[in-house]
């Protein structure tokens, strides 16, 4: 069966995904910027038996056909914080003049003014490509911190001393 690399059913963030527009001379490309919710564990970010951190970055599709899974191509770092963030260039006119083939045949390398085109990209709300990063970053970070907070408990009844009852009222909350 096909895996969807975007095939979340509600986005890690509400506005996204969001197209941003890089400019490069006179050529316009455009790039869907995608986070995906955090703590997925579903075939599409994750795909087969790794994890969804290998498949942050870009992925360059051509005529419907899928030519880069993953990777910032030297636009940004890979941290695991950024796991939550992909984008789709799908843009056949960027493909050859700022997107290439590497001399191997083995995966595709921007050219250096498609670099700067990408980090000076912005939506029609001002979100910039470096402000996306961020907000991956930041759903990621606020899911993982730990949550220090008491759980509330059953009310104490009898066996317990007055004064030891009234100390757990005031520190705990009760479960109905």
């Amino acid at each position: 069966l096909p895996i969807d690399p975007f095939g979340y059913v509600t986005s890690g963030h509400p506005g996204y995904p969001k197209q941003l527009v890089a400019t490069a001379g006179e050529v316009k490309v455009n790039l869907t910027c995608h986070i995906w919710p955090a703590k997925s564990d579903v075939t599409g970010f994750r795909i087969g038996s790794r994890s969804g951190e290998q498949f942050q970055g870009f992925y360059i599709y051509r005529h419907d056909r899928l030519l880069q899974v993953g990777g910032w191509s030297h636009t940004a770092t890979p941290p695991p914080a950024r796991q939550l963030a992909r984008v789709v260039l799908e843009d056949t006119g960027a493909i050859g003049p700022f997107v290439t083939m590497n001399p191997e045949k083995s995966g595709l390398k921007f050219e250096p003014v498609f670099h700067d085109a990408i980090n000076k990209a912005e939506a029609a709300d001002g979100t910039t490509f470096f402000t996306f990063l961020q907000d991956a970053e930041s759903i990621y970070t606020d899911a993982n911190k730990r949550k220090r907070q008491r759980k509330p408990v059953i009310r104490p009844d009898k066996g317990l001393a007055p004064a030891v009852r009234k100390r757990i009222g005031s520190e705990l909350s009760f479960i109905d």
